[in-house]
């Protein structure tokens, strides 16, 4: 049975000052801290292959131009993440994974979507064309295995190890095979691959940053646009372009005016909220309402009958 989550895990969805923007979190430490030991092998070489590839485009070289003596050096020290993780309860993980799940707007759908994915084992061979699939993706420029391990630091997939085989590798066997003589050094040699799955972190984490609960947070921080949202989700039962958006709402006194600066809200900070809470998304050059917006409209025109 999962543990309860605390009042403070609870209500932890993404936050909003008062001109309604997304208050940052920390630092993006999930990309900067060195990864778990098991995953930095498994990646050592497509993430220096890909921080190459991003220096020589800047300097207006090509893929292919570099050499070995070229390439970043690796971070001489891994941490383990495991060691961190088992000090932290069961509320502190989910409250990381919100906090990983809220970090970076364009990585969100595809985190999000792994704790759905996951649900059930899945091998990395099935997570590459997953996470693949998601629009986003290309714009990241991140390996699949990336976004495993943001989650695997969170305590929200579990990485299970297996034997050659294909059982899962028991920490009695690894003491089996150091007292046969294996140097300890050498124990990740018995894996041979690996399952990921979604833990109870994962699941709650999943349940308490659904579309619908960040939706219903972001119209419950701004009751007097609440009004607007509802409109500009009505307008977007259809795809539409930035500019007609633009040309059906702004200069609306519907959009209120911006108390820092004194001038009108722009259609746009709108949608970056709405497409946040994940009521609506943009999709081939359009944006349109998604099936939590759907949802939503649905449940206010019943409400009002």
């Amino acid at each position: 049975m999962d543990e309860p989550m605390s009042e403070e895990v609870a209500c932890f969805m993404p936050r909003y000052d008062a001109e309604g923007n997304i208050i940052p979190l920390d630092d993006d430490v999930a990309l900067q801290d060195s990864f778990g030991k098991r995953a930095a092998r498994q990646v050592n070489a497509d993430i220096e292959e890909e921080r190459t590839r991003s220096s020589l485009e800047l300097q207006g070289g090509a893929p292919g131009d570099e050499t070995r003596e070229e390439q970043p050096e690796q971070a001489p020290h891994l941490a383990d993440y495991r060691e961190k993780l088992a000090s932290m309860s069961f509320d502190e993980r989910v409250l990381a994974t919100y906090e990983c799940l809220n970090r970076r707007s364009s990585f969100r759908n595809i985190l999000y979507g792994l704790l759905e994915f996951c649900s059930e084992e899945k091998t990395y061979e099935e997570i590459e064309p997953f996470c693949a699939s998601f629009s986003e993706f290309k714009v990241n420029r991140q390996e699949p295995r990336r976004y495993v391990f943001m989650l695997l630091r969170t305590g929200a997939l579990e990485e299970i190890e297996l034997d050659e085989d294909g059982h899962p590798l028991t920490d009695e066997a690894k003491e089996q095979a150091i007292a046969e003589g294996l140097d300890p050094e050498d124990v990740d040699t018995l894996v041979y691959d690996w399952r990921v799955v979604t833990t109870d972190v994962g699941h709650k984490a999943h349940e308490g940053f659904s579309p619908a609960v960040r939706l219903a947070n972001l119209l419950a921080s701004f009751p007097e646009r609440e009004e607007a949202f509802i409109q500009i989700m009505e307008f977007l039962r259809e795809p539409r372009s930035m500019g007609a958006i633009d040309d059906t709402f702004k200069g609306k006194s519907l959009l209120g005016v911006d108390e820092a600066t004194k001038l009108n809200r722009q259609p746009s900070s709108y949608l970056h909220k709405l497409d946040g809470a994940g009521a609506i998304e943009w999709s081939d050059g359009a944006w349109r309402l998604t099936k939590t917006g759907e949802d939503f409209l649905a449940q206010q025109a019943s409400a009002s009958i």
